[in-house]
């Protein structure tokens, strides 16, 4: 199993200009690619139109600063690619304060942060505004007798965006996706902290040999990446269910947004595992915890049930604080074992087919549960092997009946092991 730094590879590239279509966000995912060569990158080219989203023009950043009629420099792209608002256009000329004023974007309820300005990159009709982010306590301090030398070299050109696409076939061709963006730049949480859990993921699956579902791994530009992937009906005749990462590496506590419908195996899988953490979680209802491209797996037509997975309780949501102080390793670790269990949640469902009649002789075969001492594990016992029909799965017997996993697994096992029962 490749050893893979996560630390290290999001300080290398969460500062980017990672927006939807630039160079910088190829790069980006080009060095995905190396990680896994057997995967494949989607072009798709700007003005292409999928379902109803056409694929921006690239936007490529060489310069943006703003000095002082003294030379000192104000504001500079380089330093944080926040600075530019998202699909900034170019511009070149000397201003005053009022003017300058106008162009210029800070949140006086986090005065210290650059905000994230990015509604640009979705309108369809573009204009040739441009504009500058910054602290408002930077902005509080400018002389408004001050002439600005204002500078954006930024181009516009028609390239292709690039989508990540990994599947590990397993021995079942249905298969399950993890999605992240790869979008938002100078940000950890709100992105890139999520791709890089993500890799560790798919790193440990591959190192697993065959597995019994199939997994993908899809990364790309937030919202415009899904349209893209479910044009393809050969790549998504499988996709059973998903699970979309946003805001998974800081401390506060990991909760789930339901799928649309809420009543999937993905559903009861994810709140099966939160439980029995026994610590503090909330489910929330279908894209209300954080909200991303479930909007089109989990939306008209599809309806591949997804499943919102992050941490609530972020402070530095689209400002220049979601940086590499809020990737905490505890959380991060965390997150990852949670991500496996779900992995091995989905590889332990089986369906069995029983090689015995009637009710098990539990005392002959050493699995009696005395009922006086566990009334609902006697009964469940015999639910367990009522439905064990050669029809519904493991986890969905324990979905139906409202029976632990575990309780469902040990037992199948059991008798798996007495040659009782095979897996179909």
């Amino acid at each position: 199993m490749l050893n893979f730094d996560y630390f290290d590879f999001v300080k290398k590239y969460y500062k980017l200009n990672r927006a939807t279509v630039t160079d910088e966000i190829t790069e980006f995912i080009e060095k995905i690619k190396e990680i896994f060569p057997e995967a494949k990158i989607i072009k798709a080219k700007s003005g292409g139109e999928y379902f109803t989203w056409i694929i921006p023009q690239s936007w490529d950043v060489k310069l943006g600063y703003v000095k002082n009629s003294s030379g000192k420099t104000i504001i500079n792209f380089k330093d944080n690619p926040l600075h530019l608002i998202q699909y900034s256009s170019s511009f070149d000329g000397t201003v005053n304060y009022m003017q300058l004023k106008d162009h210029l974007h800070h949140s006086k309820d986090n005065p210290n942060d650059i905000p994230y300005i990015y509604r640009k990159q979705y309108d369809y009709n573009k204009d040739d505004s441009w504009g500058f982010c910054l602290p408002y306590n930077t902005f509080k301090k400018l002389n408004k007798n001050e002439k600005y030398s204002v500078k954006i070299d930024a181009g516009f050109a028609n390239k292709a965006m690039s989508v990540f696409d990994y599947l590990i076939e397993g021995a079942k061709r249905d298969t399950i996706f993890f999605a992240a963006h790869s979008c938002h730049p100078g940000q950890v949480n709100d992105g890139i902290g999520n791709v890089a859990l993500l890799i560790d993921l798919f790193l440990w699956i591959r190192s697993l040999g065959k597995t019994r579902y199939s997994y993908r791994l899809i990364i790309g530009p937030e919202y415009f990446t899904a349209p893209v992937i479910l044009s393809e009906a050969e790549k998504i005749q499988n996709l059973r269910y998903g699970f979309y990462l946003d805001m998974m590496v800081h401390s506060g506590p990991l909760g789930y947004s339901a799928s649309y419908f809420g009543d999937s195996l993905a559903d009861y899988v994810v709140e099966d595992l939160l439980k029995k953490r026994k610590k503090a979680f909330k489910r929330y209802s279908y894209r209300e915890l954080w909200g991303n491209d479930e909007l089109f797996y989990d939306g008209p037509d599809y309806n591949i049930p997804t499943i919102g997975l992050g941490r609530s309780n972020f402070r530095s949501y689209h400002l220049s604080s979601d940086d590499l102080s809020t990737l905490h390793k505890r959380s991060y670790s965390e997150s990852l074992k949670f991500l496996k269990e779900i992995v091995s949640s989905f590889e332990s469902d089986r369906i069995i087919k029983r090689r015995y009649k009637g009710p098990l002789y539990l005392s002959r075969y050493n699995y009696y549960i005395d009922p006086k001492e566990d009334l609902n594990g006697y009964q469940n016992l015999q639910k367990i092997q009522i439905s064990l029909d050669s029809k519904k799965s493991t986890l969905q017997i324990s979905k139906n009946l409202g029976i632990d996993i575990d309780f469902v697994n040990r037992f199948v096992d059991h008798i798996l092991k007495l040659e009782l029962a095979e897996v179909i």
